[in-house]
């Protein structure tokens, strides 16, 4: 798909397109811009990769949940039972 199939197919939607002119640097790059995007009253992000369908909004919920600045949980990672923890991951702003 092209770009502009993108913002057809996301039409009606709530949902903000954040543009990245510098995608030709890395994906880091369109994690910066979409995370540059948030209003300032957001309090954390969640961050999935595009080729995971089977992410349930009950799963971001419960990550978000876990996100707990007074008691020093800034970071929540899904784990589905490997030796390492996978996306999707909720990162407090404080990381941002």
């Amino acid at each position: 798909m092209n770009p502009s199939e993108f913002v057809e197919a996301l039409r009606g939607l709530d949902v903000k397109i954040v543009h990245n002119s510098q995608y030709m640097e890395g994906l880091s790059t369109s994690l910066r811009a979409g995370i540059s995007a948030l209003p300032s009253e957001i309090g954390a992000a969640a961050v999935l990769l595009a080729d995971m369908p089977g992410i349930s909004p009950n799963l971001i919920n419960r990550l978000a949940l876990a996100i707990n600045p007074a008691s020093g949980a800034l970071i929540s990672v899904a784990n589905t039972g490997w030796e390492n923890a996978e996306n999707p991951v909720v990162w407090s702003r404080r990381f941002f």
